[in-house]
């Protein structure tokens, strides 16, 4: 059952660093990201303005983009966020969208205090100690480890799409630090 817990754990925690990667032509300027970060107060009271209104499917990974598309842009909540962007210079409520969901993800895995070297570690343990649990047929180990390895990679690939975002994200975590407490 330990290894069960731990082997859980774990996964949890890939999971939480898996955050959808997507590809990005250009890494975030400092400017947008400062700009997202003056903006978040206002946003954050958008947010407690509209929480009644229902959002199904808001993708974690994505947040204030998905939370878009469910707009259709259109609606009072959409007119709200487009004038939020237009206030704090962003060229549309779509590009402030992105740019907030992109500041997140980078602050997110710069804070996750997990190195790639050592996710590496714990998603090679993981799969040590799915191998060796008895108590798994066979089966069940390959459903564990193929969810693991698709974890794994889309792990490793949002290190990736997100590092030169995360550069730009380094200088304001004590700002970001403030704002997601």
């Amino acid at each position: 059952m330990k290894t069960l817990n731990r082997l859980f754990s774990r996964v949890i925690l890939a999971l939480c660093l898996g955050l959808a990667s997507a590809v990005h032509a250009e890494a975030l300027t400092t400017q947008q990201v400062e700009q997202f970060i003056a903006a978040m107060p206002e946003l954050m009271a958008l947010g407690e303005k509209y929480q009644d209104t229902k959002q199904a499917d808001i993708d974690p990974a994505r947040p204030l983009s998905s939370g878009l598309k469910q707009m259709q842009k259109s609606g009072p909540e959409y007119a709200d966020f487009r004038e939020l962007a237009a206030r704090h210079g962003f060229e549309s409520a779509e590009q402030f969208a992105e740019v907030g969901d992109r500041t997140m993800q980078a602050y997110m895995l710069s804070s996750s205090g997990v190195s790639p070297d050592q996710a590496e570690a714990l998603y090679q343990q993981g799969v040590a100690n799915v191998k060796n649990d008895k108590s798994l047929n066979a089966e069940q180990k390959e459903l564990i480890l193929s969810r693991m390895a698709n974890s794994h990679r889309r792990n490793t690939d949002s290190l990736k799409t997100a590092s030169p975002d995360i550069e730009a994200v380094r200088p304001h975590k004590a700002a970001l630090d403030k704002l997601f407490e």
